[in-house]
């Protein structure tokens, strides 16, 4: 068995992911082809070539938010300068700025939140940061327990008044009643006088 370098893999990995589809090849494809082309068996380096993948993965990853920053920055700077052609023409061009820190967070964020489709097609979010989903899982527990609060005060609420409206029907059936007994005294008083 041939001694394979870690260089000759990196390139060959390279020559089989640029135009790889990432979101269907897995590192076990990889590994087949690597086999095929070096003609004997890696699985003993396995690990190596998963970390190998991974790193060329993340590298494009990182290549391709750098031109989407640099992208943004040029087509910004080349709408903010208003100066006639003929200026621009004598006076040498401003070198670029560097691009903003928050701008390539935000790149970042918006790579990690797209949705990646695994080897076998099922569609599934993209890995967040603990505490991203820690700060989200706070808010709603926060969220929930004042609903939760809400609800309990308009329960008591409603007791009360069930509680209001028992005494009221009960004092009004208290007072029909004594109304009833004293027309029944009064017609009975006015018939013994007739």
């Amino acid at each position: 068995m041939r001694d394979i370098s870690k260089e000759e893999l990196e390139k060959e990995i390279a020559k089989i992911l640029e135009n790889a589809n990432l979101a269907c090849t897995t590192t076990k494809k990889v590994r087949q082809k690597l086999e095929e082309s070096f003609d004997c068996d890696l699985m003993d380096k396995r690990i190596l070539i998963d970390q190998l993948v991974m790193n060329y993965v993340n590298n494009k990853d990182n290549y391709k938010a750098k031109e989407e920053i640099l992208i943004t920055h040029t087509a910004t700077t080349a709408e903010s300068v208003e100066a006639p052609v003929l200026e621009q023409a004598a006076s040498p061009a401003p070198p670029p700025q560097p691009a903003q820190p928050a701008a390539s967070q935000q790149a970042i964020l918006n790579r990690q939140t797209r949705k990646k489709k695994t080897h076998w097609g099922c569609v599934r979010p993209a890995r967040e940061p603990a505490a991203v989903i820690a700060a989200v899982e706070i808010k709603c527990r926060q969220e929930l327990h004042q609903i939760q609060m809400e609800n309990e005060e308009r329960r008591k609420e409603n007791e009360e008044r069930i509680k209001e409206n028992e005494e009221r029907r009960k004092r009004n059936l208290e007072l029909k009643e004594q109304l009833l007994l004293t027309k029944i005294d009064y017609f009975k008083r006015k018939n013994k006088l007739d």
